[in-house]
């Protein structure tokens, strides 16, 4: 049988057996830890993109709504889809604020 060819790490950085078809992991590398989460960054550039978002996350839900609906007015010829698509939008925008706020709120 003819040896295969060596390969590196794969994308996530492990190493893999290379004895058999299947890829498994190999075994001094069973116990291993996985990586911690970096710390938070608590510094104004990081605060201020995060609040960034959080505060662009409505009118982004508000627009995309309103112009789903204007499109579909405009392609189906109703002039009644804007507004539920505006009222969808509120609410999906008011949805990430909150989800957003919460996951703040939780660190």
């Amino acid at each position: 049988m003819k040896p295969r060819a060596k390969r590196g790490p794969s994308w996530t950085g492990r190493h893999y057996n290379r004895d058999s078809e299947r890829e498994t992991v190999s075994e001094d590398l069973k116990d291993e830890k996985p990586l911690a989460r970096p710390p938070v960054k608590d510094n104004f550039v990081f605060n201020a993109a995060r609040y960034t978002s959080i505060a662009g996350s409505l009118p982004a839900g508000i627009l995309a709504g309103y112009f789903i609906g204007y499109a579909l007015d405009a392609w189906l010829h109703t002039t009644y889809l804007k507004i539920v698509f505006l009222i969808l939008g509120i609410v999906a925008g008011f949805w990430e604020l909150i989800r957003l706020l919460m996951r703040d709120l939780r660190k």
